[in-house]
């Protein structure tokens, strides 16, 4: 769980997934995925902001970037 300044609670999934060739159109490199949950306020509602890269040698880099956009949700 992680707070959105903005936005409130959300759920923060971060995960790494090896390579498979039959599936990742020639990339061999590992993918880094972030994903958020955010409640919609006043619903039963869900949004989802869902992230990846596949450039492994700057994953945590192209994360902390997906962290600040993330960051910026705000509901009006």
């Amino acid at each position: 769980m992680v707070e959105i300044e903005m936005a409130g609670k959300a759920v923060r999934q971060r995960r790494r997934d090896d390579p498979h060739p039959e599936n990742q159109m020639g990339n061999t490199m590992p993918t880094t995925t972030v994903t958020y949950y955010v409640p919609i306020p006043a619903t039963t509602r869900w949004l989802m902001l869902n992230f990846s890269t596949p450039l492994d040698p700057l994953a945590d880099q192209m994360v902390r970037l997906f962290d600040t956009v993330a960051g910026t949700l705000h509901w009006t």
